[in-house]
C-alpha cells in the first residue's frame, strides 16, 4: 500500500503504483478478516481495491475497471456487520456516484447507484437502533436521511410521488427522529427531508400521519436558528 501510494502521489509513476496495488489485492484476496482496522486483512483488501479504483479514475482513465473494483469491494463488505462496514460502504458509493458523473451516465444509471446505497443503509438501519442519542447514531441517520432524499427527489422529478413517499417511509416510519449531535447543514438536510415527506403525505390525504412530526420540525427549526445565532455571536479567532 505504501509503495503504491508513493509511486502514485510522489513520483506519478502510475504503472508502478498499479503494480503494487495489484500485489496487495492478490495477497489479501482470500485471507480472512473482520474489518477491524488498518492491520486487518479484509480492511487492507478493501482499501487496496479502493485505492486502485482511485488510480484508474483519476490518473489512468480506466473507468470501467474502477467500477468493477468498487463493486467487488461492496460485495465483500456485504456480509460484514453493518456498524463496522457502513463507513467504507459510503465512501465506495460516493466514489461510484462520482464515477458515474464523470462518465456522464444517464440520470437513471445514477439513480441505480443511489438506490443501491439507500438499500444498503436500510439493511443496516436496525443495527444502529440501540445507539439512539449517540454520535454514531446521528452520523448514520444523517447519511440515511440524505440518501433517502436523493432517491426521493429523483422520483418526484419523474412524477412518481408514491415511490418518493415510500422511500421516506423507509426512514421516518422506522427510526427515532433525533437531532442530537446534528449541526449546520446536516440538521437542515434532516429537517428539509422530513418536511418533504410531510408534504407528500398531506398531498395523499395523510394529514394525520404528517401531523405527528409537526412539533418535531418546529423544535428542530428552533434549534437550527439557535445554533445559527450562536455561530454569529462567536468571535472569529
Amino acid at each position: 500500500m505504501k509503495l503504491g501510494n508513493l509511486y502514485r502521489d510522489k513520483y506519478h509513476d502510475y504503472d508502478k503504483a498499479e503494480l503494487y496495488y495489484k500485489k496487495l489485492i492478490e495477497n489479501r484476496r482470500n485471507v480472512k478478516g473482520n474489518l477491524y482496522g488498518p492491520s486487518d486483512p479484509l480492511s487492507q483488501y478493501v482499501e487496496g481495491l479502493r485505492q486502485l479504483a482511485i488510480l484508474y479514475t483519476e490518473d489512468m482513465n480506466k473507468p470501467a475497471d474502477a467500477e468493477t473494483l468498487l463493486n467487488e469491494a461492496l460485495r465483500v463488505l456485504d456480509p460484514v456487520q453493518a456498524r463496522l462496514a457502513w463507513d467504507e460502504e459510503q465512501e465506495i458509493y460516493a466514489a461510484l456516484v462520482e464515477l458515474a458523473q464523470k462518465q456522464k451516465k444517464s440520470a437513471e444509471d445514477l439513480q441505480t447507484v443511489r438506490v443501491r446505497r439507500f438499500d444498503t443503509l436500510t439493511k443496516g438501519r436496525d443495527a444502529f437502533a440501540a445507539l439512539y442519542r449517540t454520535p454514531d447514531y446521528a452520523r448514520f441517520m444523517s447519511a440515511y436521511v440524505r440518501s433517502a432524499g436523493e432517491v426521493a427527489d429523483y422520483y418526484v422529478g419523474q412524477n412518481n410521488k408514491a415511490a418518493a413517499e415510500a422511500a421516506y417511509a423507509q426512514v421516518f416510519d422506522k427510526i427515532n427522529v433525533s437531532f442530537s449531535y446534528l449541526k449546520g447543514d446536516e440538521l437542515d438536510n434532516y429537517l428539509t427531508n422530513l418536511e418533504k415527506y410531510q408534504a407528500l403525505l398531506r398531498e395523499h390525504k395523510g394529514n394525520a400521519k404528517a401531523a405527528q412530526w409537526d412539533e418535531t420540525v418546529k423544535e428542530g427549526r428552533a434549534l437550527q436558528k439557535e445554533l445559527e445565532n450562536r455561530q454569529k455571536e462567536t468571535p472569529n479567532p
